[in-house]
């Protein structure tokens, strides 16, 4: 089997050395014919100079391809990753970022993944780090993805994950590729909506063997902001998937609302959603063996309470997002 892994840069200098190590060792793991396409994406640091030095350092096909201009609609990482694509030579892509540390197992088990009606397949990404802010973040990341797993099982994938996917070249190209897309702030929700469209099966997995870790974001700020693209995003999904999160991101409106009537139902209507976020992101941390996050869950509960209305306020006053040094309408 043959496999191209896909990484688009842009100014990543901090993160790439780890990510490229990575990849590496996972690619040498797999025992597959893989090749790895490195777009720069016009970056001002060392980024171009680290990808060129591993490029020449490996003993697999590499090359660092330059990104330049705008294919169609396509912004930001959906534009480079459509100017790579075109340079692949297997059928079999695989995605991540530059912030992300995949596993030795990833490759092999990624691609082991594909049956002859997959088109799609999405991984497991978690935060990584020590820091109180870290742990918080990957507990938020254990619930929305472990979230979206569970709604993938009864057919209603939420979204996929851009920087932990796979999919065929062909069914990418039926979908016209990311010129042709909707121009989403989430452009891997664009195109898992896409490739289902023209009747291809999806997957997400969620096993420790595809594991990938990535940077936490550094401050308050950017999270709201990062969330705030998560938010864009789930506007795109059917009405009553559409309700859920917007229910969910307006849960201390409606609980401040039925503290008005009855402070005992507002206590006990915050202790069953907290009992479902728990129950879902205990799951997954289990299942993902971060297990040591279990104990934070209500510490994570009573930021996200607050956190997700200043998302929402941010989004009706400001309905563009920053992001990777580029704006973004909403």
């Amino acid at each position: 089997m043959q496999v191209s892994i896909i990484l688009a840069v842009r100014n990543e200098e901090r993160y790439l050395p780890a990510c490229l190590a990575a990849l590496q060792e996972s690619i040498k793991q797999s025992n597959l014919q893989c090749e790895l396409l490195i777009g720069n994406d016009n970056s001002t640091d060392a980024t171009g100079q680290i990808a060129e030095k591993f490029c020449q350092s490996v003993d697999f096909p590499c090359k660092v391809i330059p990104v330049k201009g705008t294919i169609g609609w396509a912004k930001g990482k959906a534009n480079a990753v459509g100017q790579i694509i075109p340079h692949a030579s297997a059928e079999l892509l695989l995605i991540t970022d530059a912030d992300t540390r995949v596993p030795p197992s990833w490759v092999a088990g990624m691609a082991r993944a594909f049956g002859p009606s997959i088109g799609l397949v999405t991984g497991f990404t978690l935060v990584e780090g020590t820091s109180l802010p870290a742990q918080l973040q990957a507990i938020d990341w254990a619930l929305a993805l472990g979230t979206s797993h569970l709604l993938a099982k009864l057919n209603y994938p939420l979204t996929s994950l851009g920087n932990n996917m796979a999919y065929r070249k062909s069914a990418y190209w039926q979908t016209g590729g990311y010129a042709c897309l909707p121009l989403y702030i989430t452009e891997d929700l664009a195109l898992l909506k896409a490739i289902r469209k023209n009747g291809w099966k999806t997957l997400h997995l969620a096993h420790p063997s595809i594991l990938a870790l990535t940077q936490p974001v550094e401050s308050l700020y950017q999270w709201i902001l990062q969330r705030k693209r998560w938010f864009a995003g789930a506007l795109h999904l059917p009405l009553p998937l559409r309700l859920l999160m917007l229910a969910d991101g307006l849960f201390l409106l409606i609980a401040l609302a039925v503290v008005l009537f009855s402070f005992a139902a507002g206590g006990w209507l915050w202790l069953f959603r907290f009992a479902i976020h728990a129950f879902i992101a205990a799951g997954y941390l289990w299942r993902m063996n971060h297990c040591r996050l279990i104990p934070l869950l209500p510490v994570y509960e009573l930021l996200i309470t607050v956190l997700n209305p200043l998302v929402f306020l941010h989004y009706l006053a400001f309905p563009y997002t920053i992001w990777k040094e580029r704006r973004y309408d909403l």
